[in-house]
This record gives C-alpha cells, structure tokens and sequence, in this order.
C-alpha cells in the first residue's frame, strides 16, 4: 500500500485523490508559501485578486474601458483571455502534483524495499514465533494472566515470550513503521513475513491463550457455595471476552504497547 505524505504539514493518507486535494488546500499553500491559484479570480494585467466572480468582472471591465483606443476588444474577448490563463496555471499545478505524486511514491517503495532488505540480511534469530507458541503454558504466565486485566495479561505473555531480552540479531517481532502498524514475524519456515497489524500474530496468541478460559468448571459442594462457584464463572466469562476485546475486536492498544519494544529504524 502506498502512502502518501507532506512533511511540511504533518499529513499522511494512502488515498491519492486526498493527497492531491491537501495540495491545494489553504494549509499546505500557507506552509510552501504558495498562492492559491485556484481559490482566486486573478487578473493577469495588474496584481488584483477575488474570490468574487461579480468583483472580478467588474474589475476586468475597467481594463476594457482604458483600452478606448482598440475598439476591438470586447469585454467577452477580454474576460476569456483571462480565463485562458487561469486554466493554464490549473494544467501547470495538476503537473507538478503529479511529478510530487511520482516522487514520492518512488521514495516510499524504495524506502520499504530497504527496511526488508536490511531486517532479512541483518536479523537471524535462532527461533521463531511458531516455536515459541508450541511450549506449554507456564504456571506463572497462567496466574498473571488469570489475575490482571486482560490488555496486561496479554502484553505480559507476549513480551515474555517475544520480546524480552532478545537482542536485535534475536528479535522475532519487529516493527518497521508505527504510523501504518506495519510488522514483521519470523516463521517456522525461516522466513520473514509482513503482517499488518498484527493480524496473523494476534490470531495465533488468541488461539493459544484462550485455552485458559474455555476450561470447564465443575461444581462441587464441598468446595464451593453457589455464590463463589458463580463468581468464579463470571470471572472466567469476562477473562474471555476480555481476551476477545484485545485481540479481535480492539487491538489498537496492545499495537500500542508492542511497537516500542518491537521498532526498528534504518
């Protein structure tokens, strides 16, 4: 996916017609210290300038009455002169959108191009997220993640397994752009594969610890009253959905907690 971007103004979108709309906007004429063509009516004579089309045709009127010596030019003549020029400054503006459009997308492949390249010949772990998500849950990864909120329990899985005191020859999880959520995981294959928010990732660590919530839990007398025993149904229901939450349904926090310790800047 392309992206597109102004440094000037802080503006990223990956839709072009969007980027070419900021290019004329007032914001971005303001920051390049440009003249906005297109939201004026200018007259190529002298240095007036409207936003009014009745201010400009009258405007362009005082032109045709000085020139009382040429009785052929018409006002018409005189004000599709005018127009004839502003559509030329339109066609000159779409070109240099264009040319910023080729440039940048240039840069930006290039510049993806090179973080792979330098994350393939730079990192070689000697493990792999599959091989990490096979080991059996330890009792202390069960017990933090059964006893705090469901967006802790999960980082603290994840970093423990993938990113603590990994080295960056040893990462497994790197993340090359925050602002498109951009990673990638080294797999069983000894490959590096791209995936965009986590996506694949976090299908896999859902499926791994959901295990500890869909454990049934008989009742039994002597160990519980029906009001613990509910109590420790709910609990197990809310670790569920709240796993869910985290790794479905809003993930947006999470990436923001894993891509600090994941990124990686060439």
């Amino acid at each position: 996916m392309v992206e597109y971007s102004c440094k000037k103004c802080n503006y990223r979108t990956t839709y072009k017609s969007h980027y070419e709309r900021h290019c004329l906007s007032k914001k971005h004429i303001k920051n390049n210290n440009y003249q906005d063509k297109l939201s004026y009516y200018k007259c190529y004579q002298c240095k007036y300038k409207t936003t009014r089309k009745d201010c400009y045709e009258n405007h362009i009127k005082k032109h045709i009455n000085n020139y009382n010596t040429n009785k052929n030019i018409s006002f018409e003549e005189f004000k599709n002169f005018q127009f004839e020029m502003m559509e030329r400054l339109d066609e000159k503006d779409q070109k240099i959108i264009e040319l910023v459009n080729k440039s940048n997308t240039t840069n930006i492949t290039n510049n993806n191009q090179t973080v792979y390249n330098y994350i393939v010949n730079n990192i070689k772990p000697t493990t792999n997220i599959h091989s990490e998500l096979e080991k059996p849950l330890t009792d202390e990864e069960i017990q933090y993640i059964t006893a705090n909120p469901a967006l802790d329990g999960v980082y603290f899985f994840i970093n423990n397994r993938f990113l603590k005191d990994r080295s960056n020859d040893e990462k497994i999880l790197v993340c090359c752009d925050v602002a498109r959520n951009k990673y990638y995981y080294f797999g069983k294959d000894d490959k590096w594969h791209l995936d965009m928010k986590l996506k694949y990732f976090f299908k896999q660590v859902y499926n791994k610890l959901s295990n500890i919530y869909i454990k049934p839990i008989e009742f039994n007398t002597s160990e519980y009253d029906k009001k613990k025993f509910l109590d420790k149904v709910q609990k197990q229901v809310d670790g569920y959905n709240g796993l869910n939450k985290t790794l479905k349904d809003k993930p947006i926090k999470l990436l923001h907690k894993i891509n600090k310790d994941t990124i990686i800047i060439k």
